[in-house]
């Protein structure tokens, strides 16, 4: 605890002396506020003496204080992009994916200077292949500069993957759909592509997320990012503001996705949790094809994954059970629920 208080008074960090003014003062307001939080939590006790969920509480504070007095070591990868892509590589092995598994899986050679820079630190990465996740880098362009939407990876592959078998149930083969394939003219179909990104994901649906339907799923997303990505961790901002808005209108949407799914649909799929950690379909596709390409196993093969987008009948697509006949996809209303109908969970950030 010495530490901190010390951080507070007149010693400050080199980060902190690049700070412009106002910045350093907003810092130090914030991480008193801090200070004050776990004299509050503390009561004068001893740390041994903590309860441990009062404990993790403090500790977690003191993590966010260090941030905001800019002296946390956080091992995030510098350097060069492939000095970050080696590093990141160390700690995945056979889970990493990036230019070179882009090119095997696609035939597409990105420039350097358009692959962005890892935004995960080695910490994440290894708490990401305990959970079974993969880092991969999912590019938005075909090799002829159009959109790599779902129909372009087809085409592109022409309808087959390493082992000759199809990519798509519905496609024809060659790298066209089938005529009756009810998803050829849907814009998630024919537009939607992958965010150019560095993006964690699991490899299989996450526990607890099938024989439930989309609004109980989201929950279970949010059990899985509390419990399992940020275990005995804070949570980034950006997921509690995601999470508190999902607690805001979870009992709204309960009450409709029965008697009104389309609203329900549009409601779910407009969630921050939800575009945050769940794929679009044309992600599902592709990753399920850069991982067959690079190394001959099927993820999802007996399981689909319910993805963000909305298709014209206002229900949600999902993309999965990858056999030797091809990934199929399906389109379900927000009430539907199956045991082989689950949810990935992906994060680019």
């Amino acid at each position: 605890m010495e530490k901190f208080e010390a951080l507070l008074g007149d010693k400050k960090s080199k980060k902190d002396e690049k700070k412009p003014a106002k910045e350093e003062i907003f810092g130090l307001e914030e991480a008193t506020q801090l200070k004050k939080e776990i004299g509050e939590i503390t009561q004068g006790r001893s740390l041994e003496n903590l309860e441990i969920s009062d404990l993790k509480q403090v500790f977690n504070k003191y993590k966010k204080m260090e941030n905001v007095l800019g002296v946390a070591e956080e091992e995030r990868f510098e350097g060069t992009i492939q000095e970050q892509m080696d590093m990141a590589k160390e700690v995945m092995n056979e889970e990493f994916f990036g230019f070179q598994e882009v090119k095997k899986a696609f035939g597409i050679e990105i420039n350097p200077e358009d692959i962005p820079k890892i935004p995960f630190g080695k910490a994440e990465l290894e708490r990401a292949k305990e959970l079974d996740q993969f880092l991969v880098l999912r590019v938005d362009k075909a090799p002829d500069g159009e959109p790599l939407s779902m129909q372009k990876i087809n085409e592109i592959l022409k309808g087959k993957v390493s082992d000759g078998s199809k990519l798509l149930f519905s496609g024809d083969g060659k790298g066209g759909l089938e005529s009756d394939a009810w998803y050829r003219n849907e814009k998630f179909s024919k537009e939607e592509t992958p965010k150019l990104a560095w993006s964690l994901a699991s490899k299989e649906v996450i526990p607890n997320s099938t024989s439930k339907n989309y609004l109980q799923q989201t929950e279970e997303l949010v059990n899985y990012i509390k419990d399992s990505v940020f275990k005995e961790e804070e949570v980034p901002e950006e997921y509690q503001e995601a999470i508190k808005e999902f607690e805001e209108e979870k009992d709204g949407i309960g009450k409709i996705i029965f008697s009104d799914w389309g609203e329900a649909t549009k409601k779910l799929s407009n969630l921050k949790i939800n575009r945050l950690t769940r794929q679009n379909p044309a992600e599902v596709l592709y990753d399920i094809a850069i991982y067959f390409q690079n190394k001959g196993e099927r993820i999802l093969e007996n399981q689909r994954s319910w993805a963000h987008v909305c298709d014209s009948d206002g229900g949600c697509a999902s993309v999965g059970r990858f056999s030797e006949d091809g990934v199929s996809v399906d389109g379900w209303n927000q009430s539907y629920f199956s045991n082989d109908l689950g949810v990935i969970f992906s994060r680019s950030c």
